[in-house]
Protein backbone atom coordinates (compact mmCIF):
# COMPACT_ATOMS: atom_id res chain seq x y z
CA UNK A 1 0.00 0.00 0.00
CA UNK A 2 1.44 3.36 -1.03
CA UNK A 3 2.11 5.84 1.81
CA UNK A 4 -0.02 8.97 2.16
CA UNK A 5 2.73 11.23 0.81
CA UNK A 6 6.09 10.73 -0.81
CA UNK A 7 8.10 12.86 1.65
CA UNK A 8 7.70 14.77 4.90
CA UNK A 9 9.98 17.70 5.78
CA UNK A 10 9.89 18.78 9.42
CA UNK A 11 12.16 21.18 11.32
CA UNK A 12 12.63 23.11 14.54
CA UNK A 13 10.99 20.89 17.15
CA UNK A 14 13.53 22.14 19.73
CA UNK A 15 13.09 19.19 22.09
CA UNK A 16 13.93 20.61 25.51
CA UNK A 17 12.64 24.13 24.86
CA UNK A 18 9.65 25.49 26.75
CA UNK A 19 6.61 25.27 24.50
CA UNK A 20 7.93 22.45 22.31
CA UNK A 21 4.88 20.65 20.88
CA UNK A 22 6.39 17.20 20.50
CA UNK A 23 2.96 15.74 21.26
CA UNK A 24 1.41 17.46 18.23
CA UNK A 25 4.37 16.54 16.01
CA UNK A 26 3.86 12.90 17.03
CA UNK A 27 0.15 13.18 16.24
CA UNK A 28 0.95 14.52 12.78
CA UNK A 29 3.50 11.78 12.05
CA UNK A 30 1.18 9.03 13.30
CA UNK A 31 -1.55 10.33 10.98
CA UNK A 32 0.71 10.73 7.93
CA UNK A 33 2.68 7.86 6.42
CA UNK A 34 5.50 8.64 4.01
CA UNK A 35 8.21 7.03 1.94
CA UNK A 36 10.84 9.48 3.21
CA UNK A 37 11.17 11.63 6.31
CA UNK A 38 13.55 14.61 6.43
CA UNK A 39 14.34 16.19 9.80
CA UNK A 40 15.61 19.62 8.79
CA UNK A 41 17.54 20.71 11.87
CA UNK A 42 17.04 21.90 15.45
CA UNK A 43 15.13 18.76 16.34
CA UNK A 44 17.05 18.59 19.62
CA UNK A 45 17.80 21.86 21.41
CA UNK A 46 21.20 21.02 22.89
CA UNK A 47 21.75 24.67 23.84
CA UNK A 48 18.88 24.40 26.32
CA UNK A 49 19.45 20.78 27.35
CA UNK A 50 23.07 21.49 28.35
CA UNK A 51 21.89 24.19 30.72
CA UNK A 52 18.79 22.48 32.03
CA UNK A 53 17.63 18.91 31.49
CA UNK A 54 13.99 19.02 30.46
CA UNK A 55 12.99 15.74 28.87
CA UNK A 56 9.26 15.22 28.59
CA UNK A 57 7.84 11.67 28.17
CA UNK A 58 6.36 12.87 24.86
CA UNK A 59 9.92 13.22 23.55
CA UNK A 60 10.52 9.52 24.14
CA UNK A 61 7.37 8.60 22.23
CA UNK A 62 8.34 10.86 19.33
CA UNK A 63 11.91 9.52 19.12
CA UNK A 64 10.65 5.95 19.36
CA UNK A 65 8.17 6.61 16.56
CA UNK A 66 10.88 8.00 14.25
CA UNK A 67 13.15 5.03 14.98
CA UNK A 68 10.31 2.62 14.19
CA UNK A 69 9.72 4.35 10.86
CA UNK A 70 13.38 3.88 10.00
CA UNK A 71 13.39 0.25 11.14
CA UNK A 72 10.38 -0.46 8.93
CA UNK A 73 12.37 0.69 5.92
CA UNK A 74 11.37 4.34 5.62
CA UNK A 75 14.22 6.59 4.48
CA UNK A 76 14.97 8.98 7.37
CA UNK A 77 17.47 11.81 6.88
CA UNK A 78 18.62 14.12 9.69
CA UNK A 79 20.10 17.47 8.65
CA UNK A 80 21.46 19.10 11.86
CA UNK A 81 20.89 22.79 12.58
CA UNK A 82 22.73 25.19 14.87
CA UNK A 83 20.98 23.99 18.05
CA UNK A 84 21.91 20.36 17.38
CA UNK A 85 25.13 21.03 15.46
CA UNK A 86 27.06 18.40 17.46
CA UNK A 87 25.16 15.72 15.54
CA UNK A 88 26.88 16.87 12.34
CA UNK A 89 29.86 14.78 13.44
CA UNK A 90 27.74 11.73 12.58
CA UNK A 91 27.44 12.83 8.94
CA UNK A 92 28.08 9.93 6.59
CA UNK A 93 27.52 7.39 9.36
CA UNK A 94 24.44 5.17 9.27
CA UNK A 95 22.70 5.46 12.65
CA UNK A 96 19.89 2.96 13.22
CA UNK A 97 18.93 3.30 9.54
CA UNK A 98 18.98 7.10 9.86
CA UNK A 99 21.27 9.05 7.56
CA UNK A 100 22.89 12.21 8.97
CA UNK A 101 24.07 14.84 6.49
CA UNK A 102 24.96 18.52 6.72
CA UNK A 103 22.92 19.14 3.59
CA UNK A 104 21.11 17.09 0.96
CA UNK A 105 20.06 17.65 -2.65
CA UNK A 106 16.53 16.32 -3.11
CA UNK A 107 15.24 15.06 -6.45
CA UNK A 108 11.58 16.06 -6.66
CA UNK A 109 9.08 14.05 -8.69
CA UNK A 110 8.83 16.78 -11.33
CA UNK A 111 12.59 16.73 -11.96
CA UNK A 112 13.62 19.72 -9.88
CA UNK A 113 16.63 19.53 -7.58
CA UNK A 114 16.04 21.11 -4.17
CA UNK A 115 18.72 21.91 -1.61
CA UNK A 116 17.79 20.73 1.90
CA UNK A 117 19.62 22.64 4.63
CA UNK A 118 18.64 23.95 8.04
CA UNK A 119 19.56 27.49 7.02
CA UNK A 120 21.63 28.74 9.95
CA UNK A 121 24.55 29.30 7.57
CA UNK A 122 22.50 32.13 6.04
CA UNK A 123 22.02 33.80 9.44
CA UNK A 124 24.59 36.58 9.84
CA UNK A 125 24.00 36.81 13.60
CA UNK A 126 24.62 33.08 14.16
CA UNK A 127 27.80 33.21 12.06
CA UNK A 128 29.28 36.46 13.37
CA UNK A 129 27.97 36.49 16.94
CA UNK A 130 27.41 32.91 18.18
CA UNK A 131 27.30 33.98 21.86
CA UNK A 132 24.64 36.57 21.07
CA UNK A 133 22.67 33.90 19.22
CA UNK A 134 22.80 31.63 22.28
CA UNK A 135 21.66 34.43 24.57
CA UNK A 136 18.81 35.09 22.16
CA UNK A 137 17.81 31.42 22.32
CA UNK A 138 17.62 31.51 26.11
CA UNK A 139 15.61 34.75 25.96
CA UNK A 140 13.21 33.07 23.52
CA UNK A 141 12.83 30.13 25.93
CA UNK A 142 11.95 32.55 28.72
CA UNK A 143 9.53 34.43 26.45
CA UNK A 144 7.71 31.22 25.52
CA UNK A 145 7.42 30.30 29.22
CA UNK A 146 5.99 33.76 30.01
CA UNK A 147 3.62 33.47 27.08
CA UNK A 148 2.42 30.09 28.40
CA UNK A 149 1.55 31.63 31.76
CA UNK A 150 -0.20 34.53 30.05
CA UNK A 151 -2.31 32.21 27.90
CA UNK A 152 -3.32 30.13 30.92
CA UNK A 153 -4.62 33.32 32.51
CA UNK A 154 -6.36 34.33 29.27
CA UNK A 155 -8.01 30.89 29.04
CA UNK A 156 -9.41 31.26 32.55
CA UNK A 157 -10.82 34.62 31.49
CA UNK A 158 -12.34 33.14 28.33
CA UNK A 159 -9.98 35.02 26.01
CA UNK A 160 -8.22 33.68 22.91
CA UNK A 161 -4.52 32.69 23.20
CA UNK A 162 -1.96 35.28 22.15
CA UNK A 163 1.68 34.95 21.09
CA UNK A 164 4.22 37.42 22.48
CA UNK A 165 6.96 36.39 20.07
CA UNK A 166 4.74 36.62 16.98
CA UNK A 167 3.59 40.08 18.04
CA UNK A 168 7.19 41.21 18.59
CA UNK A 169 8.28 39.87 15.20
CA UNK A 170 5.34 41.48 13.44
CA UNK A 171 5.96 44.88 15.01
CA UNK A 172 9.67 45.17 14.25
CA UNK A 173 10.55 46.32 10.74
CA UNK A 174 14.06 44.93 11.07
CA UNK A 175 12.56 41.45 11.38
CA UNK A 176 11.04 41.80 7.92
CA UNK A 177 14.38 42.89 6.47
CA UNK A 178 16.15 40.02 8.26
CA UNK A 179 13.73 37.42 6.87
CA UNK A 180 14.01 38.86 3.36
CA UNK A 181 17.80 38.76 3.50
CA UNK A 182 17.74 35.21 4.89
CA UNK A 183 15.54 34.03 2.02
CA UNK A 184 17.74 35.75 -0.56
CA UNK A 185 20.96 34.25 0.78
CA UNK A 186 19.53 30.72 0.69
CA UNK A 187 18.01 31.23 -2.77
CA UNK A 188 21.40 32.40 -4.07
CA UNK A 189 23.12 29.44 -2.43
CA UNK A 190 20.70 26.96 -4.01
CA UNK A 191 21.19 28.58 -7.43
CA UNK A 192 24.98 28.42 -7.06
CA UNK A 193 24.73 24.68 -6.41
CA UNK A 194 22.62 24.17 -9.52
CA UNK A 195 19.40 23.56 -7.56
CA UNK A 196 16.03 25.03 -8.48
CA UNK A 197 14.89 25.48 -4.90
CA UNK A 198 15.69 25.20 -1.21
CA UNK A 199 13.92 23.55 1.73
CA UNK A 200 14.94 24.93 5.13
CA UNK A 201 13.87 25.90 8.63
CA UNK A 202 15.70 27.98 11.26
CA UNK A 203 13.70 31.24 11.31
CA UNK A 204 10.33 29.69 12.30
CA UNK A 205 8.49 31.36 9.43
CA UNK A 206 6.60 28.71 7.38
CA UNK A 207 6.10 29.64 3.75
CA UNK A 208 6.23 28.38 0.18
CA UNK A 209 7.12 31.05 -2.37
CA UNK A 210 9.32 31.94 -5.33
CA UNK A 211 12.40 34.04 -4.70
CA UNK A 212 13.98 35.40 -7.90
CA UNK A 213 13.09 32.26 -9.81
CA UNK A 214 14.16 29.90 -7.00
CA UNK A 215 11.56 27.96 -4.99
CA UNK A 216 11.91 28.88 -1.31
CA UNK A 217 10.26 26.45 1.12
CA UNK A 218 10.46 26.93 4.90
CA UNK A 219 9.06 24.14 7.10
CA UNK A 220 8.26 26.43 10.02
CA UNK A 221 8.43 25.08 13.58
CA UNK A 222 6.66 23.05 16.29
CA UNK A 223 6.59 25.71 18.98
CA UNK A 224 4.20 28.34 17.65
CA UNK A 225 3.18 27.33 14.12
CA UNK A 226 3.14 23.49 14.19
CA UNK A 227 3.78 23.12 10.46
CA UNK A 228 5.52 20.72 8.10
CA UNK A 229 6.01 20.43 4.36
CA UNK A 230 5.03 17.37 2.32
CA UNK A 231 5.57 16.33 -1.28
CA UNK A 232 2.39 14.76 -2.58
CA UNK A 233 2.52 11.88 -5.08
CA UNK A 234 1.23 14.38 -7.64
CA UNK A 235 4.54 16.23 -7.28
CA UNK A 236 2.98 19.19 -5.48
CA UNK A 237 4.59 20.55 -2.32
CA UNK A 238 2.21 21.62 0.43
CA UNK A 239 2.60 23.41 3.71
CA UNK A 240 0.64 21.54 6.38
CA UNK A 241 -0.62 23.28 9.51
CA UNK A 242 -1.46 20.66 12.14
CA UNK A 243 -4.39 21.62 14.33
CA UNK A 244 -5.26 18.19 15.70
CA UNK A 245 -5.39 17.12 19.30
CA UNK A 246 -2.34 15.48 20.92
CA UNK A 247 -2.46 11.69 20.48
CA UNK A 248 -3.53 9.37 23.26
CA UNK A 249 -0.51 7.77 24.92
CA UNK A 250 0.04 4.45 23.22
CA UNK A 251 2.74 2.05 22.19
CA UNK A 252 1.06 1.73 18.79
CA UNK A 253 3.18 4.02 16.64
CA UNK A 254 2.17 2.72 13.23
CA UNK A 255 2.53 5.78 10.95
CA UNK A 256 -0.63 6.69 9.12
CA UNK A 257 -2.67 3.98 10.87
CA UNK A 258 -5.21 6.07 12.75
CA UNK A 259 -8.29 4.24 11.50
CA UNK A 260 -9.81 7.46 10.17
CA UNK A 261 -8.94 10.49 8.05
CA UNK A 262 -6.73 13.09 9.67
CA UNK A 263 -9.21 15.81 10.68
CA UNK A 264 -6.46 17.87 12.26
CA UNK A 265 -4.65 18.55 9.01
CA UNK A 266 -5.16 21.79 7.17
CA UNK A 267 -3.24 22.17 3.90
CA UNK A 268 -2.20 25.70 3.13
CA UNK A 269 -0.56 26.59 -0.17
CA UNK A 270 1.27 29.89 0.13
CA UNK A 271 1.75 32.04 -2.98
CA UNK A 272 1.21 29.78 -6.00
CA UNK A 273 1.40 25.96 -5.85
CA UNK A 274 5.07 25.04 -5.63
CA UNK A 275 4.57 22.28 -8.19
CA UNK A 276 4.09 24.95 -10.84
CA UNK A 277 7.36 25.98 -12.42
CA UNK A 278 8.00 29.69 -12.02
Amino acid sequence: MRPDVRSIFLSDLHLGLTGCRADLALGFLRATSSERLYLVGDILDLWILRRRVRWDPAYNRLVRHVLKRAQRGEMVVYVPGNHDADLASLAGVGLVNIQVASQVVYDALDGRRLLITHGDEADAIVKAHPLLARLGAHAYDWLIWLNHLNNRARALAGAEPWSFSRAVKASVKRATAYISNFEQVLADRARALGAQGVICGHIHQPVIKSRDGVDYINCGDWIEHCTAVVEQWSGRFELISWTGEPPIESEDDEPGDTGQPAPGVRSTLRERPIAVRY
